[in-house]
């Protein structure tokens, strides 16, 4: 597009000048002098920029840009091809003209192949599916409710668990004094939340600050407890 286009050389120029500077700022603080040079003083005065959290998705502009000089070559082709075709005499085009429309057909194929590793999806333990909601779901951090989110999509419970790009406050604190579970004060909070069950994850919980969820007494708090072989269930 930069080379072979229907748009003016100035265009072409300020269209390259448009994907460098797009560039540079989706860098952010890994372009030059940490990105105070673009993004980062951006981020730090400009009214809007703090809300964006996420220098890489300027890309998108560098993706629309790029497109628009594809664009100006892809035009230039079929004004060519006009011209071509208007000099024939027959109305059937050529056989190599016809055998270059599969070249296309076969970069968008080779495009579309699949080779990058990914890794196994965790499986939801057999228990979650019989507890009864809204529940949280031991350990808990960003990574592994994301994990607890995805288990239940098939029915939706309702869940204390959560992770987003941002931890809530709440959510930060339901975390914290459940290191502690069971004792009065995580189960004073859950019960205020409408919590009926906690899930204690046995495989996932060892090594964690909830570990001594697995043994510590429970009896003298009013819940029950039921052992699973892959979780301990409280019932608030």
């Amino acid at each position: 597009g930069l080379i072979f286009s229907i748009w003016t050389l100035r265009q072409r120029l300020i269209l390259l000048a448009g994907v460098a500077f797009s560039i540079f700022l989706a860098m952010g603080s890994r372009s030059f002098a940490d990105g105070r040079l673009g993004y980062m003083t951006f981020y730090d005065v400009l009214p809007g920029w703090d809300a964006l959290r996420t220098s890489g998705r300027l890309v998108i502009w560098t993706t629309l840009l790029l497109g628009i000089l594809a664009a100006g070559a892809v035009s230039a082709f079929v004004e060519q091809a006009k011209e071509v075709s208007a000099d024939r005499v027959t109305s059937r085009p050529h056989p190599l003209l016809r055998m270059a429309t599969i070249i296309p057909v076969v970069l968008v194929l080779f495009e579309g192949l699949n080779t990058t590793p990914h890794p196994p999806v965790p499986q939801p333990p057999p228990s979650l599916a019989t507890v009864t909601a809204p529940m949280l779901v031991l350990p808990s951090d960003q990574l592994r409710d994301e994990h607890v989110m995805l288990w239940l999509t098939k029915d939706f419970q309702p869940i204390v668990n959560g992770g987003s790009g941002f931890t809530p406050r709440r959510t930060q604190e339901v975390r914290e004094l459940t290191k502690s579970f069971p004792d009065s004060a995580s189960i004073d909070l859950l019960r205020q939340m409408g919590v009926k069950s906690v899930v204690v994850l046995k495989d996932q919980v060892r090594g964690t600050p909830y570990e001594r969820a697995l043994t510590a007494s429970w009896e003298e708090f009013g819940i029950k407890r039921e052992e699973k072989p892959d979780a301990v269930i409280f019932s608030l």
